[in-house]
């Protein structure tokens, strides 16, 4: 569906021009939420079920290393209004992002249960 975002596309390149740096992932994000809004964010058929193709574009991004979970948080917590589609965008990815924000919660709590049982090992 997104060929163009895999690792034997464009998907490498992308990777590593956004590698370790949110602003730059913030930007690419913008990019994709300006060009859906110029399409009118368009839904795609996906196994007989209408889903909203920037959702998927985001999933494919998140899949494929181009975008990680603090690019997407920046995004989705960014209010810039001068870009156009936010509003658009932001309803039509509230599952997605979601999803990350859940994923987000549970390592912290791992990491945190890993932290208590470090702190016991420490006294003995």
């Amino acid at each position: 569906a997104c060929k163009w975002c895999e690792k034997a596309e464009y998907g490498e390149a992308l990777a590593t021009l956004n590698e370790g740096s949110t602003l730059k992932q913030l930007f690419c994000l913008y990019e994709v939420q300006k060009y859906f809004d110029s399409i009118k964010f368009p839904k795609i058929e996906i196994k007989g079920e209408k889903k909203n193709l920037i959702e998927v574009v985001f999933q494919v991004m998140y899949t494929n290393e181009i975008i990680d979970n603090d690019g997407f948080g920046a995004w989705s917590e960014d209010d810039n209004e001068e870009i156009p589609g936010k509003l658009n965008a932001v309803v039509q990815t509230t599952n997605f992002i979601s999803m990350l924000d859940a994923v987000d919660e549970e390592e912290d709590e791992e990491e945190y249960e890993d932290d208590e049982v470090d702190a016991v090992r420490e006294t003995l």
